[in-house]
């Protein structure tokens, strides 16, 4: 398989009125330029990933599944292939001509089933060395052959998940006979194909992670086979409410009575008592330093040079209840933050070998909102109207001054307070 963006024309020529032309490859040269064009429009200028639609439906009669309805959309791959649904609408009466097809259509309804076999193409993506991940073709009941099975008989639903894959190869020439082959072109075989593969075989596609450190910006950053995917939205946990134990003054007295003379000490103890159960903000700082690493963002402040501050800041008798300040301030920030991830869906320069010629659509039966097998779409920075990754990079920057800035004199007793926000 050539992915069509691994080498690219850049020039083609034009020809003069008469001339004889005897090489074929200057006229495919001029085809080659214009459809990388067009591929490179698609991936640059608008982006990548599912831009609607393609969400299945399962359908029961008599509790047996008898289809997966998948609805009509639009996907981009790595590659500038765009990938619709669509059924044959004019079958050609020319043996060397393509059928017509229609996308006009709002779902396609697939009833049967078989398992796959990429042989032909031997798609990167769906091998372990030599070894094929589990595939199954779905098809309609129009379009599946004598060797396909009925949907009813696909087992385990819970571990099975959908795929988008454009078969993309030339078909074999075979020699001509009893007819001039100089019209007759090297066919390009195009077929989307709707498949299923298990949650072992999401693993594969997706590709083991591992810490690598970007060779432009420094920091680490996860890298696998797919790197566009691993959005920081998808980690465990990565919206979850963090924030400190609020200072609660009445509870104290509630406690000890209103007759207690209550000291300096005791207002620290509660102060100290909140961070520590806080864990002087260790979270916060985990999942900004997760969105950093998959955002490609600098790396953030070390936690446990911000931590040692705040205890020393906790220590003095007086301008402690600052050390609470600052924790709030960068929940505050942390808070900005995750607002505006779920819009952080912007690749400046999409990874080509990413997703090629596949689109996941994500989790056959699935009760989260936001599936991390299905793939987003990731719109080009000309899209970005709100420039939000802009936003979210400098809202990152500014929990790392926020964290740096916050600074004590111990000699002084005081603080100062660097670490407010502008």
């Amino acid at each position: 398989m050539n992915n069509k963006l691994s080498n690219i024309s850049i020039q083609y020529r034009k020809f003069s009125k008469g001339q004889y032309i005897e090489d074929p490859d200057q006229f495919n040269e001029f085809l080659n330029f214009f459809e990388d064009q067009d591929r490179l429009s698609r991936v640059l200028l608008q982006g990548v990933g599912i831009v609607c639609g393609l969400k299945p439906k399962l359908i029961y009669k008599n509790r047996l599944l008898s289809s997966i309805d998948l609805s009509q959309g639009a996907a981009l791959t790595t590659d500038g292939d765009l990938l619709t649904l669509n059924k044959t609408n004019k079958v050609s009466e020319d043996l060397y001509v393509s059928d017509l097809k229609t996308v006009d259509l709002e779902y396609k309804s697939f009833t049967h089933f078989k398992a796959y076999d990429n042989f032909k193409i031997r798609y990167p993506s769906f091998y372990e060395g030599d070894q094929q991940i589990e595939l199954w073709e779905l098809a309609t009941a129009q379009e599946a052959p004598s060797d396909f099975q009925p949907i009813a008989n696909l087992s385990n639903l819970n571990d099975k998940y959908l795929l988008l894959y454009l078969e993309d190869y030339e078909k074999d020439v075979k020699p001509c006979r009893g007819v001039d082959c100089d019209n007759h072109g090297v066919l390009q075989i195009r077929n989307l194909k709707v498949l299923v593969t298990t949650a072992q075989g999401i693993i594969h596609i997706l590709g083991d992670e591992r810490l690598v450190i970007d060779p432009i910006t420094g920091a680490a950053i996860r890298s696998r086979k797919d790197r566009i995917q691993p959005h920081p939205l998808f980690s465990d946990g990565i919206l979850g409410p963090v924030e400190p134990q609020r200072v609660i003054l009445s509870r104290l007295i509630s406690e000890s009575g209103v007759e207690t003379r209550y000291t300096t000490a005791d207002l620290k103890k509660l102060y100290s008592e909140a961070l520590t159960k806080y864990g002087f903000g260790q979270a916060v700082f985990e999942k900004i330093q997760t969105i950093s690493q998959i955002m490609g963002f600098p790396i953030i402040y070390p936690y446990q040079i911000f931590k040692e501050k705040v205890e020393k800041c906790l220590a003095l008798d007086a301008g402690f209840q600052y050390a609470y300040d600052v924790s709030k301030d960068l929940m505050d920030t942390y808070s900005e933050i995750i607002k505006l991830l779920p819009k952080a869906f912007t690749r400046n320069f999409p990874d080509f070998a990413s997703f090629p010629k596949h689109i996941m659509l994500g989790k056959l039966i699935s009760d989260t909102q936001l599936d991390s097998t299905r793939h987003q779409f990731y719109n080009s920075p000309v899209l970005d109207d709100e420039k939000t990754t802009q936003k979210l990079k400098e809202l990152v920057s500014r929990f790392n001054q926020q964290a740096l800035n916050f600074k004590y004199s111990e000699n002084k007793n005081r603080l100062k307070l660097l670490h407010r926000k502008n």
